[in-house]
């Protein structure tokens, strides 16, 4: 099972949450009763040994959830320094407070432990009996127990601020992946209708001309990319070939009609077996072809596609008329488009994009590094 996974069932599952915990504090022990067994005292050899780590732990474990869920939601996070500072020193008394009982319970319980303490160090056993008031004052005045509460409160409190911040990181993630998603699904029922009205009329002029083995293929491709958009599509990654085939049928099938349009395809695989996201190139195809004149002798698209050595370079240009004004729809498109190369490619992508105003070409390039 991958450290994911553990992470995973002891965030959504409360029994992996609370056996984590235990975990944890029964390790914290352990840790504390082998360094009192391998500490060159007098008290190393006696039940001291691994009696003083049950109140130390309980104790840092109680002020611990005491800091954590009470004091810093409720006067750290919102800035009430006031009853910060004053709920901090009730946790330290409070630590004082359990040590100084801890202590007392093993040296009136553990008749052995009172005897080694009595022999090896008489004032520390006469200085516990000085009374509550006065060891705690004492022991809260020279800093030193809270020196010691700051040092064992370092190790559970990196764990959990550690832990949070990949909870706060996946959460994050989780979210922009949900936005995409969301916005790639309105992009998608903004795009199919458009382009199946299109091509649905595009079938209608070649059925009435009796162009029958043209009208089928028509039929064929466009199938196939209903299929793909509205089926293939909601998985997270798809073969790159068949991502490659969903653009050759888009360009055909748009082709149909375009008549002094003159297009230029380029499409080349070194037999890569890459995934990547469904419908990434999309976006760029449908612009292209949305904005494009199908007048005069000039307007054309150019549209390469190189792939070698897990790099991929997609590069499209079109024509257009620079008095059409832009579309809603496009822009989500881009915006979408930009979103899903942050998330799938981070640091693995470029993307450029503008305007040659001197020949009125609006051209795009996107380059992948496959990892």
């Amino acid at each position: 099972m991958s450290l994911e996974t553990l992470l995973e069932k002891r965030n959504s599952q409360l029994s992996w949450r609370v056996g984590s915990h235990i975990l944890f504090w029964l390790i914290l022990y352990l840790a504390f009763a082998y360094y009192n067994q391998i500490s060159f005292n007098s008290l190393s050899d006696s039940p001291y040994s691994y009696l003083t780590p049950i109140y130390t732990t309980i104790s840092v474990a109680i002020v611990f959830y005491s800091l954590v869920y009470w004091c810093f939601p409720n006067y750290i996070a919102r800035k009430r320094w006031l009853a910060t500072i004053l709920s901090l020193i009730l946790l330290s008394i409070t630590f004082a407070s359990l040590i100084y009982i801890g202590e007392m319970l093993v040296i009136n319980y553990c008749h052995s432990c009172r005897e080694v303490i009595a022999e090896n160090n008489a004032y520390y056993l006469e200085y516990l009996n000085r009374g509550f008031l006065n060891v705690l004052l004492t022991r809260l005045l020279s800093i030193g127990i809270l020196l010691q509460l700051l040092i064992n409160l370092m190790i559970p409190l990196a764990i959990k601020g550690g832990l949070s911040y990949h909870q706060s990181y996946v959460r994050n993630l989780q979210l922009a992946q949900d936005n995409v998603q969301l916005e790639l699904s309105f992009l998608k029922a903004q795009l199919n209708p458009h382009f199946l009205f299109n091509t649905l009329n595009n079938l209608y002029g070649l059925i009435i001309q009796e162009r029958t083995d043209e009208s089928a293929q028509t039929v064929s491709k466009l199938s196939d990319f209903m299929r793909y958009t509205l089926h293939d599509s909601s998985e997270k990654q798809v073969p790159l070939e068949k991502e490659l085939e969903l653009i050759r049928n888009y360009i055909e099938l748009e082709q149909l009609r375009l008549n002094q349009t003159k297009i230029e395809v380029e499409i080349e695989n070194d037999n890569s077996v890459q995934s990547i996201p469904p419908l990434l190139f999309l976006p760029l195809l449908e612009n292209a072809f949305k904005y494009i004149v199908d007048y005069g002798p000039r307007n054309a698209i150019t549209i390469r596609i190189h792939v070698q050595n897990n790099q991929l370079d997609f590069l499209i240009r079109n024509t257009f008329d620079p008095e059409q004004k832009s579309s809603e729809v496009g822009g989500v498109g881009l915006n979408n488009l930009r979103k899903r190369l942050a998330l799938h490619f981070p640091g693995s992508h470029t993307y450029e994009y503008g305007i040659q105003k001197e020949d009125q070409t609006y051209f795009a390039q996107l380059k992948l590094t496959f990892k």
